[in-house]
């Protein structure tokens, strides 16, 4: 079984700042939406999702989509990229602990900009690898990557640059 997290929906019955009082570090990327890839944040969607799905392990867990960070537009200076692929690091550090926990079998990221090198909010798989020099995380727990691939999101697997798609980047990284 696969879930992921990061968004943050104030729920139907609480406001937004009842629902980030747990939360310490997050984007905000409207007055509606809120995007969080904390440790804390993570572990209790882990646990959340744990509940729901009446699991004691789930198999992946998911980093959803945290280049929508970086559209914080309310952080002074914004949210840089530096910070985010910091606070990846960060993240991968926790979830390996909650790997030797034995609550997710491994890990990953789910992008719809990992993939497209030209886009603004663009995230570089060897930028996020390189990071476990800084962070120490175990790359033998990071077993996932989600993008789109369809009829017209073929960037995946282009042909037209295929040394700089991120299928090749995966498999040689």
């Amino acid at each position: 079984m696969v879930s992921k997290a990061g968004f943050i929906l104030p729920s139907l019955t609480s406001s937004a700042t009842e629902t980030l009082q747990d939360v310490p570090s997050y984007a905000k990327i409207s007055e509606t939406s809120y995007h969080s890839i904390h440790p804390s944040y993570l572990s209790a969607q882990i646990s959340a999702s744990l509940e729901r799905l009446k699991l004691d392990k789930l198999d992946i867990f998911m980093l959803n989509n945290p280049e929508r960070m970086l559209g914080d537009k309310y952080l002074p200076g914004g949210y840089t990229k530096s910070r985010l692929y910091k606070e990846i690091g960060e993240a991968f550090v926790h979830l390996d602990e909650e790997v030797a926990k034995g609550r997710i079998g491994g890990y990953g990221i789910c992008s719809n900009a990992l993939h497209v090198s030209t886009t603004d909010d663009h995230l570089s798989l060897e930028t996020i690898v390189e990071s476990r020099s800084d962070h120490g995380w175990e790359l033998n727990n990071f077993v996932a990557i989600e993008a789109p691939l369809n009829l017209y999101e073929r960037e995946l697997v282009s042909e037209a640059f295929p040394e700089k798609s991120l299928a090749r980047e995966a498999k040689v990284s």
